[in-house]
């Protein structure tokens, strides 16, 4: 099964091209687009609303939390009881700059496979993750199986008219190593 950004990429090319991202950003909307950081900000607000119909006190995971913008937001929402989990290094250390420790707070482990028991979380969220992988079907599944009550996947839509104008311009524009994939 490949698994990488880029059809036939190991995993640690994939993660050479993560730890690249995180290194040469300060996080990862950083180098987006006017629109696509105006869409960010915007998504950011639709999340917060939704986040107002699950209890905060909620064990809750952020998979592939990345430098951590949305875990702070689950925090500042009052989910105090969150964690993150990157496999990008960079994206932890990126992550600290919220005051996150890791270890205690985000820790470095692979979202398709985290060791966590079966239903350990009330609430498993990911954002922007599963669009990077050709087969996301193994972050999916994990997802799903360490879900106790709630999960919340924010992906974007490649299929409307213009989530399909940002997504060719990304893959068309972008100087990034990084790509996604569009899945139904």
């Amino acid at each position: 099964m490949v698994w990488g950004c880029i059809i036939g990429m190991s995993a640690d090319d994939v993660l050479k091209l993560w730890d690249k991202e995180w290194t040469d950003f300060s996080n990862v909307h950083e180098s987006g687009s006017p629109v696509g950081k105006w869409l960010h900000k915007q998504r950011m607000v639709i999340i917060r609303k939704m986040l107002l119909s699950i209890n905060s006190d909620s064990t809750t995971i952020d998979i592939g939390c990345g430098g951590g913008e949305t875990l702070k937001l689950l925090r500042d929402c009052g989910f105090k009881n969150s964690i993150g989990i990157d496999f990008s290094e960079h994206a932890i250390d990126k992550a600290k700059q919220f005051g996150f420790v890791k270890d205690k707070d985000i820790f470095l482990i692979d979202g398709k496979d985290t060791k966590y028991p079966n239903r350990h979380f009330k609430f498993v969220f990911s954002e922007g993750l599963w669009e990077h992988f050709e087969d996301p079907t193994p972050f999916m599944d994990e997802a799903c199986r360490i879900a106790d009550e709630w999960l919340m996947i924010i992906q974007p839509d490649h299929y409307s008219f213009f989530g399909g104008l940002l997504h060719w311009g990304w893959s068309k524009f972008s100087k990034k190593g990084v790509y996604e994939y569009s899945f139904k």
